[in-house]
C-alpha cells in the first residue's frame, strides 16, 4: 500500500470496472486509494479521497462504502 503504483492500478481497476459495468469494483477502486493515502498519513489527500468516495457511493447507490469512508 506505499507504493505509487497503487495509484495507477487503481486507475486501471476503475478504468475496466466502467467498461464493464462492475459498479462494486468501482467503489472499491476509489476505497484503495483512500487506503493509499490513509497508511502515507496524507491528511489534505485523505479528506480529498473520503469526499470522492462518498459521491462514488450516492452515485450507483451503495450507502455501505460511503460510511466506510
Amino acid at each position: 500500500m506505499d507504493s505509487p503504483l497503487v495509484l495507477s492500478m487503481c486507475d486501471t481497476l476503475l478504468q475496466r470496472s466502467e467498461e464493464s459495468g462492475d459498479k462494486h469494483m468501482q467503489i472499491i477502486s476509489y476505497c484503495i486509494k483512500l487506503d493509499y493515502f490513509y497508511y502515507k498519513n496524507d491528511e489534505e489527500n485523505i479528506l480529498k479521497q473520503t469526499d470522492e468516495v462518498k459521491k462514488v457511493c450516492l452515485r450507483l447507490d451503495n450507502l455501505k462504502y460511503y460510511y466506510f469512508a
